[in-house]
C-alpha cells in the first residue's frame, strides 16, 4: 500500500508541471481508521493545491469540503479507496467497525468528490454503480 501511495508522488515531483506535498503517511491501524485527526490542514496549502486526496471518511464531512471549496474553488477533491468497504467478508478485521451509518457517510462523502481513485477496477465499478 505504501508503494501505491508514495510512488506517484515521487514521479510527479520529477516533472516541470507538478509539485506534491504530502501531509502525512502513517502505518495502517485497525483501531484508528478513517479519521482526519492526524492531519493538520494548512490554509496556504489549500490555496495552492490542485488536488486534495482523502481516505474513506466515515463522518459527514460536507462542511469540510464546502470550506475547502471556499478557500480554493479550483481544487479537485479526490477520495482514494483501497478496499470494498461495503462488502467486507465477516472475517475481515473491519467488518464490525464499518457500520451501516459509516457506509452511508462514506457514500455521501464520495458523492461530493470530483474524483474517486483506486488500484482496483472492480472497486471503482462497484462505487460508480452505488453512487
Amino acid at each position: 500500500a505504501y508503494y501505491r501511495a508514495i510512488l506517484p508522488y515521487f514521479a510527479l515531483n520529477k516533472t516541470d508541471t507538478h509539485i506534491v506535498r504530502l501531509v502525512s503517511i502513517r502505518k495502517w491501524d485497525f483501531n484508528k481508521t478513517f479519521d482526519l485527526d492526524h492531519a493538520l490542514l494548512d490554509i496556504d496549502a489549500l490555496r495552492w493545491a490542485n488536488y486534495i486526496v482523502f481516505p474513506p471518511l466515515i463522518e459527514d464531512c460536507s462542511y469540510l469540503f464546502r470550506s475547502i471549496k471556499e478557500v480554493n474553488r479550483e481544487a479537485m477533491l479526490v477520495m482514494d479507496i483501497e478496499q470494498l468497504l461495503h462488502a467486507l467478508p465477516k472475517a475481515h478485521p473491519l467488518y464490525r467497525k464499518v457500520t451501516d451509518s459509516f457506509k452511508k457517510n462514506i457514500l455521501r462523502n464520495m458523492a461530493q468528490m470530483d474524483m474517486i481513485t483506486s488500484s482496483n477496477g472492480m472497486i471503482l465499478d462497484f462505487y460508480t454503480e452505488a453512487l
